[in-house]
């Protein structure tokens, strides 16, 4: 990115700090601002007519929120929350579209972002249809762990506390479903489950799976 564009950019953004459980933005409204994450996490979730929310994911340090409706000047995609008191960098839509015509190693870095996400998009969609469920949990698991993880004394452990019913809800199942089968990893040996914390023991088995559903 171009030093100009940065300096730019930051002259006319602001650092803001959230209390968890804030809404940044509602689905189907106006955004008006991009929002990078410097510390804390977020929550990104859809809610159906009849009031049931879907969670979609949970953004960590360094990820973009609102690039989509931020371009294309339409709404917002997903309701957005700070699942932790979370320190954020806000960006004016007027400001990023300025820097992002001036600027081609933006506008190139912001292509290969979208590519990125397209990509998971559709390898989501093709898990959802293709994989067995066990096999569904462990890719989340691995994917949650891959942006939220952190070393300890025996695997690779979630540092985000997620209860089940978040687990659940992001699977599409319910938590009696998602308990079942994390029972069943851990009496594998391949997870370590201790009420809101969860641990990896065994990440090249949980690939295994996916790469080889039985």
């Amino acid at each position: 990115m171009n030093p100009d564009s940065l300096q730019a950019l930051l002259a006319a953004s602001v650092i803001r700090s959230h209390a968890a459980g804030q809404l940044l933005s509602r689905r189907g409204t106006p955004l008006g601002e991009l929002i990078f994450v410097l510390q804390g996490s977020l929550e990104a979730s859809m809610a159906g007519a009849d009031g049931r929310r879907s969670i979609c994911w949970y953004l960590a340090e360094g990820q973009w929120f609102g690039l989509i409706p931020i371009v294309d000047g339409q709404a917002a995609i997903h309701d957005l929350r700070t699942y932790s008191q979370a320190v954020l960098l806000h960006i004016p839509r007027a400001a990023f579209l300025a820097a992002l015509q001036q600027d081609r190693g933006l506008a190139v870095k912001c292509l290969e972002l979208l590519c990125a996400r397209s990509r998971t998009l559709y390898e989501h969609l093709a898990a959802e249809t293709l994989l067995p469920l066990r096999a569904r949990v462990a890719r989340l698991l691995l994917m949650l762990v891959e942006q939220h993880g952190r070393e300890s004394a025996h695997g690779q452990e979630l540092s985000l506390k997620l209860s089940q019913e978040a687990l659940a809800d992001m699977l599409g199942i319910s938590r009696q479903t998602l308990n079942r089968e994390l029972v069943a990893l851990e009496k594998a040996g391949l997870i370590s489950l201790a009420y809101t914390r969860l641990t990896l023991l065994d990440d090249a088995a949980l690939r295994q799976m996916i790469q080889a559903p039985e």
